[in-house]
């Protein structure tokens, strides 16, 4: 049962410290801007607690990606605004009655210390969510907006309205008493990709180039993988190509140590497969915490489904969609994007086939693509920045 914190709104517009909770930082251009307005802004203090990863044996550490992060965000914003919250074996505690609004950056309580969960974090301050890529189906929108998580939360800012009835269906007792609030936040990506990649030069290769990104589960209920099907006649491929192809190989963060883990893939083998691809001169494994570099420098996305497929939809530039190794629903929104936007492909000679036609110019869904586009700009849906504005006023009416 969810009853009335302490605090009441009024009291809350006294507070001027915004927490964002960073942790997967290949999802951090999703709250970027929101970060970047809320910097701007006279009176409020954002602040990002950097959350370190939990390794297979459970200890937690700052990654490579997270201690470089951390030095971006000084670097650009000031060393006071980012702060590691965990050092020689201790978790600093968060809990502070000037803070404003905890905004959670993933929704998944067993993937931080329990210090920083939903249940602890509540009492001190509302909890804010931004989904952190779209959910594409169903059933992965039945696991990110999950119990455990959403029914401590204040403020969600949903991807589409698909989002929002699922949210609804789930927690309509929390939204009818006030407690959980849902804005819908549509193409919210499209404006940072048509800045950050479709208005900026293609760096680094002259030579057609094709990024590759695989889901990092077989699991079919969470929408499967081809990682496991495909790594090894795309680096025979590539070979084949090595004079007019180049491609960039980025598996989801999470899918080589997934892989070994399950035992689909031995460590031995996970090496050797890496050793491959660094040996080939047209393949790059990019591992970086950002994909904006990788996406710009695309010609061609071939992925299994991921939140990363509507993002580079919003590119302009083609994509294969791999639906062979699923079985999920998708959201009708997604749907009907995929069905105008998407070359769909599921046999690896048909992959082939139309990596080569699309590199020859052979395009047929680019007018159609064009269409999906300008409808996008036309639209005059409330910004990312205009609803978490919004639901931070504090003469907002909420029932936090």
């Amino acid at each position: 049962m969810r009853t009335a914190p302490r605090w009441t709104p009024e009291e809350l517009s006294k507070r001027s410290v915004i927490v964002f909770l960073a942790q997967y930082i290949p999802s951090w251009k999703q709250y970027e801007e929101v970060f970047d307005e809320l910097f701007r802004t006279e009176g409020v203090q954002p602040k990002i607690a950097l959350i370190p990863d939990q390794a297979a044996d459970g200890s937690w550490e700052y990654s490579d990606v997270q201690n470089n992060f951390y030095n971006e965000i000084q670097n650009k914003y000031g060393a006071d605004v980012i702060e590691k919250v965990y050092t020689d074996g201790t978790f600093k505690r968060l809990e502070d009655d000037s803070v404003r609004t905890y905004f959670y950056t993933r929704p998944y309580n067993a993937r931080v210390p329990e210090i920083y969960r939903s249940e602890v974090l509540k009492q001190a301050a509302p909890l804010s969510f931004i989904s952190y890529g779209a959910l594409l189906t169903r059933q992965v929108g039945n696991v990110v907006i999950n119990t455990d998580f959403f029914k401590d939360l204040s403020y969600y800012f949903a991807d589409c309205e698909s989002e929002k009835k699922i949210a609804q269906q789930k927690f309509h007792k929390l939204i009818d008493r006030g407690f959980l609030h849902i804005d819908v936040i549509k193409y919210r990506t499209f404006y940072r990709i048509e800045k950050e990649v479709t208005s900026a030069k293609k760096e680094n290769s002259s030579k057609f180039t094709v990024m590759w990104t695989p889901r990092w589960t077989s699991d079919k209920s969470l929408g499967g993988s081809n990682f496991l099907n495909y790594i090894d006649p795309f680096i025979s491929f590539a070979k084949k190509h090595e004079s007019d192809i180049d491609f960039i190989f980025r598996p989801h963060p999470l899918a080589w140590d997934n892989f070994i883990s399950t035992g689909e893939l031995s460590a031995e083998r996970a090496a050797e497969l890496k050793q491959k691809i660094h040996e080939a001169p047209n393949i790059e494994l990019d591992e970086s915490g950002d994909y904006t570099d990788s996406f710009r420098r695309a010609d061609l996305l071939v992925s299994d489904i991921s939140g990363l497929v509507p993002e580079f939809v919003y590119t302009g530039k083609p994509l294969i969609f791999c639906m062979n190794n699923m079985e999920l629903n998708l959201l009708d929104e997604i749907s009907s994007m995929c069905d105008q936007c998407c070359y769909k492909e599921s046999r690896l000679e048909d992959i082939g086939e139309r990596i080569l036609n699309i590199q020859e110019g052979k395009d047929p869904l680019k007018k159609q693509r064009e269409e999906y586009l300008n409808s996008i700009w036309n639209d005059q849906s409330l910004s990312i920045t205009e609803a978490v504005n919004r639901a931070l006023l504090p003469e907002a009416e909420l029932n936090v």
